[in-house]
């Protein structure tokens, strides 16, 4: 579970954009990156407590991730 920063790293992936979902799909929130990169800090700490999916787009196809927020 995490509280403020969550930090994404996918090693030899560039990411580029990057999703969070709540458990029914709906998206919450999204970021288009100007500068693609292998490691992205994202701040949750405006999130209500919950589970979410954390949806990152890469050069080499999409990546998602269970988000425990509390």
């Amino acid at each position: 579970p995490a509280s403020g920063n969550v930090t994404l790293t996918i090693h030899a992936h560039m990411i580029y954009k990057y999703d969070i979902l709540d458990m029914n799909g709906q998206r919450i929130t999204s970021e288009q990156l100007l500068n693609k990169t292998e490691y992205l800090t994202i701040d949750i700490s405006a999130l209500p407590a919950g589970v979410y999916i954390l949806s990152a787009q890469t050069d080499k196809g999409v990546y998602c991730k269970k988000l425990m927020k509390k």
